[in-house]
Order: structure tokens, then C-alpha cells, then sequence
């Protein structure tokens, strides 16, 4: 169906979003406090989930306590625990990559407590400069959600959060495929694992914050995400780009054991030349991967937007139309009503004559026909049907007064049809001692609010109504049936040979009195 919601409902997207930036703060405040206690009671496990692993230094731990603490700060609305929770890990990340660029100790290494594990590291208890970059990116992200939310900085906060998460997976893959000397930064400190995992959790806890608090994101499209995927893809090509080129350089190293080095022309010097093409042909196919997955992002991201408008825009007109048919009955019924009304109004003053029909189920039994049906429109097409009727009434027994009262009904309903309309049709028909005369036209009918003044009101005339004619048809016919619309109208005029009895007196017939029925 057009209208069918092609995702989770915009509820079931908030709630899921929601529970994921609240499970990534826990985590990471929950990670740090426990590394945190492993540090205090020298439990060496917490610290390092291997003893072949390195372990996660102490300011890294305070790092994800803050990180998380300020994910969680800006969830509950609190923004100034939010700002100082942010700012303490920003300023933990961005003085260690100071440490590492100028080569001083600025003494924030110590800060916590005495360094007693040195698997992997260079610098006692200082964490690696990936760790460090990562907590100045989700510093900054976190700093820029605490604030009061614009559309550049929240996109902003969700690119540093996407860098965090291909920081987290590259320390993390060399782990998982047994090579964590691949996924080093030259001879500094290699990521701890728990290190790594916590910042793709934490990254991840950021892009749906962002998400979630982006005022200017569509249903279907948000800027952002073309960059979060191109920094995955190419978080995954550095990946291979180090593995390839740890693994090359190993290879080389035995190459450069069989040849000499100032022989250049030599055929191992050409295959040491050719051993390095493929990781940078590697990272280079990986750039242009990232950039070609970030455009087709984008381009699905804007046929799904536009899908999704779609599929609202046919929701609200199916909406709209539903709504309107209701009103279009509600206004039919209110019509109806209004015409029943009217109808009995009309009836009643009228004494019974009078009988305004809603279909042409409503309209007298047609009697059996006298003669043909003669056009109106023509020059002695009205005197032909008073000639016809007038011959019918004789052959039905009507008194000579009768029979003219039926005339000067029949000329004024053949009138009526010819001025109003242009033309028209009419026939006669009749039984034993009653005269029908039909006469119908295709105009635009009689209008409902003039109705009761054009039946009632002598001399009263407008266009589209039948005016002083319909009048005189009133006081000549025994009755008159008026069925008119936008089609037309249809009027049929009777003459009985004697006096019908009054309205009144039928419904006593009807409805005998209970003191009769009683004594009956």
C-alpha cells in the first residue's frame, strides 16, 4: 500500500536510540570505574584482558569515566555536570598528544597512581597517542552536544564521533586477527583491546546522540551519515594498509639479507620495489572505495528520504480524502435533513397539495399514456399539451370548471419549463376519474433556499425558479409532485373528478381516535 510505513516508526526510532546512547554511557563510565578499581587493588586482569596485551593505562580509564559520564549528563538534561565531564576528558587526551608532540612530561601521567604493569608501553602509565586523539575528539564532540544544539555543530560532533569509532576498530582488528604489532604507531604505545572496544562503544553512544538531537534531520536523510560510513570504509583500509605493510616489511627484511644494498639494478632490489606496490595500492583503492561508498550513501539517503515523503504525502491525502468523505456525508445526512424538513414544511402549509420528491422513486405511479409525448419547445408544442389534457379530463368525467382549472395548470407547468429552460418535454396520462400531466426539462433546477418562497409566495420570481407560475399551479391542480436537480427538473400535475379530502382528514382515517377504537 502506498501508505505503508517503510520503517520503525518515528517513536521505535527514538526509543531505540535512546537505549543506545544510554547503553554506550554506561559502559563506558562502568569501564573506566572498573579499570580504575584494577589499578587500586593491583588486579592485573582488569587492567590487561592478556598478559601478551597491553593495559589500559589509568588516565584512560578516567577518560572513559568522564566520557561516559558526560554521555549520560546530556541525556538526563544536566548540562553542566555534561560541560565538566567533557572537558576533563578532553583535556586528559589533549595534553597527552601535547606530551607526545614536544617529547615533555607535563606530569599527568602520574596523576593517578604508580605505574606496576609495562606490557607494550613506552612511556610508564601513559596511554598511546590513538587513545589520546580519540578522547580529544570525544571530548570535543561531547563539548559541542552540551551546548545549545545548531545544525553545523551537531554535524561536526557526529563526524569527530565516526573517527573515534574507526580509531576503535583499527586498535581492535590487529587483536582479533593475531597481529597487533600491525595496528602499532611505529614503536609507540600499542591500544589496549578493552581500549579499543570502549571507543567503538562510546563512538557509537555519540553518532546516535547526534542523531537523536539533530533538529535539522529528516526522516530519511541525514547529512553526517555519508561521512560516518567513508570513515568506516576507511578505518577498514588502513587496517589492511598496516597489516599489508608490517607483513611486507618482514618479507624485505629478508630480501635485504640477499641483496646488496648499492645494487640497485639487481633482481631482488626490483622485487623489493614490487613487494611495496600492493599496500599502497591498497590504501589507495581504499580511498576511492571511501569516497564512492560515502556518494551512494548520499544518493540512498535522498531516494529513501524521497520514498519516505511519498509515503507520507499519500498517507495525508488518504487522511485528507477520508476526512472529506466524512464531511461529505455528515453534510449529505445534514441535506437530507434539511429537504425532509422542508418537504414537510412545504406539505403542510400547502394542505397536502404540494409534494417535493427526493428521487423519482418519490414521484407519482405514471397512469396509462393518452397520446405522445410533444416537444415544448415548439411553436404550438404548449397548446397542444392543454388540447391533449383537456381531452383526457373530458374522457375522465372531470366538470367543465375542473377541466379548466387543469388547463391553466398544465399551461403553467409547460410555461415554466420553456422560459426557464428553453424547452421541454410533456405527456398526459390517466385513469378512471384522475388526469396526469408530466412535464420535465434539463435545466439547472429549482435551488432549495427559493423553493418555499417560489411555492409560496405569490408573484415571486428569480432565475432558476418557477415564480408566479408555480403559484397559480398550486391553486388550479389537485396536486403537484417536484422533483428538481442540477439535471433538471420534473414536475407532474393531477385533477381528480372530485374534491380530494384534506391532508387532515386522511390521517384521522389513519390514525383513528382511541375513544372510537375503544367503543369499536
Amino acid at each position: 500500500m502506498a501508505d505503508t510505513v517503510l520503517s520503525l516508526p518515528q517513536p521505535g526510532r527514538a526509543r531505540l536510540r535512546d537505549s543506545l546512547i544510554l547503553g554506550a554511557g554506561s559502559i563506558s563510565f562502568v569501564l573506566g570505574a572498573i579499570v580504575i578499581f584494577g589499578w587500586h587493588t593491583h588486579n592485573v586482569r582488569l587492567l590487561q584482558l592478556s598478559p601478551s596485551f597491553v593495559a589500559m593505562a589509568y588516565n584512560t580509564a578516567a577518560g572513559f569515566l568522564m566520557s561516559g559520564l558526560g554521555l549520560l549528563a546530556i541525556r538526563a538534561g544536566n548540562r553542566r555536570v555534561a560541560i565538566i565531564a567533557a572537558s576533563i576528558a578532553f583535556a586528559i587526551g589533549f595534553l597527552t598528544v601535547t606530551e607526545y608532540i614536544t617529547n615533555l612530561d607535563l606530569g599527568i601521567d602520574s596523576l593517578g597512581v604508580k605505574a606496576y604493569v609495562r606490557a607494550g608501553v613506552l612511556h610508564f602509565n601513559r596511554m598511546a597517542i590513538a587513545t589520546a586523539l580519540c578522547f580529544t575528539l570525544a571530548g570535543t564532540s561531547l563539548l559541542l552536544l552540551a551546548v545549545p544544539i545548531k545544525q553545523a555543530r551537531t554535524s561536526l560532533a557526529a563526524s569527530l564521533a565516526a573517527i573515534v569509532v574507526a580509531f576503535g576498530v583499527i586498535g581492535s582488528t590487529g587483536y582479533f586477527v593475531g597481529a597487533t604489532q600491525s595496528y602499532a604507531w611505529g614503536s609507540l604505545t600499542r591500544m589496549a583491546l578493552h581500549t579499543a572496544l570502549g571507543f567503538i562503544v562510546l563512538g557509537l553512544g555519540l553518532v546516535a546522540l547526534c542523531r537523536h538531537r539533530d533538529p535539522e534531520a529528516s526522516e530519511g536523510a541525514w547529512a553526517p551519515l555519508p561521512f560516518i560510513v567513508a570513515t568506516g570504509v576507511l578505518a577498514g583500509t588502513v587496517s589492511l594498509w598496516q597489516a599489508l605493510v608490517v607483513d611486507r616489511e618482514a618479507a624485505m627484511s629478508f630480501i635485504n639479507n640477499l641483496s646488496v644494498a648499492s645494487d640497485t639494478t639487481s633482481p631482488l632490489a626490483a622485487l623489493k620495489r614490487t613487494e611495496m606496490v600492493l599496500p599502497s595500492a591498497a590504501l589507495s583503492g581504499g580511498i576511492i572505495l571511501a569516497g564512492l561508498t560515502a556518494r551512494v550513501v548520499s544518493l540512498a539517503q535522498n531516494a529513501w528520504s524521497k520514498q519516505l515523503q511519498i509515503a507520507r504525502i499519500n498517507a495525508d491525502l488518504m487522511a485528507a480524502r477520508d476526512e472529506l468523505e466524512s464531511k461529505v456525508a455528515e453534510r449529505t445526512h445534514e441535506l437530507e435533513l434539511a429537504n425532509r424538513a422542508v418537504r414537510d414544511v412545504l406539505s403542510s402549509v400547502t394542505d397536502g397539495r404540494f409534494r417535493l420528491c427526493n428521487d423519482h422513486e418519490d414521484l407519482p405511479k405514471e397512469l396509462t399514456p393518452t397520446g405522445p409525448r410533444i416537444d415544448l419547445g415548439e411553436g404550438e408544442g404548449m397548446r397542444a399539451l392543454r388540447k391533449q389534457a383537456r381531452a383526457a379530463a373530458a374522457l375522465a368525467g372531470l366538470a367543465e370548471d375542473r377541466v379548466q382549472d387543469l388547463e391553466t395548470a398544465v399551461g403553467e407547468a409547460a410555461m415554466n419549463a420553456v422560459v426557464h429552460c428553453g424547452s421541454g418535454v410533456g405527456w398526459v396520462v390517466m385513469t378512471a376519474g384522475t388526469v396526469q400531466v408530466w412535464v420535465t426539462d434539463t435545466g439547472l433546477g429549482i435551488s432549495m433556499e427559493s423553493l418555499p418562497r417560489a411555492t409560496l409566495e405569490r408573484g415571486f420570481t428569480t432565475a432558476g425558479t418557477l415564480g408566479h407560475g408555480f403559484y397559480l399551479m398550486l391553486s388550479t391542480a389537485d396536486r403537484v409532485s417536484l422533483l428538481t436537480g442540477p439535471t433538471g427538473t420534473t414536475v407532474v400535475v393531477e385533477k381528480n373528478k372530485q374534491d380530494p379530502a384534506p391532508s387532515w382528514m386522511d390521517k384521522i382515517a389513519l390514525s383513528p381516535h382511541p375513544l372510537l377504537a375503544d367503543a369499536a
